[in-house]
């Protein structure tokens, strides 16, 4: 799955950034920084994961930013749910066919 520089949401940019290295001293894959527009993940190489991993945790941060964005605070931070809409989202966008 690509994962994108930036993106829109109800007119915001959001920008997406990803590091090699754990800036935060924590096992943290992904952040969402609402106040900043900012999704931060961690490389999947350094994490020592599969590189759909990365796609998968980035759609869990986007989805973290949705439910914020729709003022939804009991969904935007229920990790259980954004984990698993998350892990759906992600099979459907990897295993999808397209016509030609």
């Amino acid at each position: 799955m690509k994962i994108p520089k930036k993106f829109k949401l109800f007119g915001q940019t959001y920008t997406v950034e990803i590091h090699d290295d754990h800036e935060d001293g924590n096992d943290n894959q992904g952040m969402a920084m609402f106040n900043k527009n900012k999704i931060v993940l961690q490389d999947h190489k350094s994490l020592k994961r599969p590189e759909t991993r990365t796609g998968q945790v980035y759609l869990h941060e986007v989805i973290h930013i949705i439910f914020s964005e729709l003022h939804y605070p009991k969904e935007t931070y229920n990790e259980q749910m954004v984990d698993q809409l998350a892990s759906c989202l992600h099979q459907i966008i990897t295993t999808s066919e397209y016509k030609r």
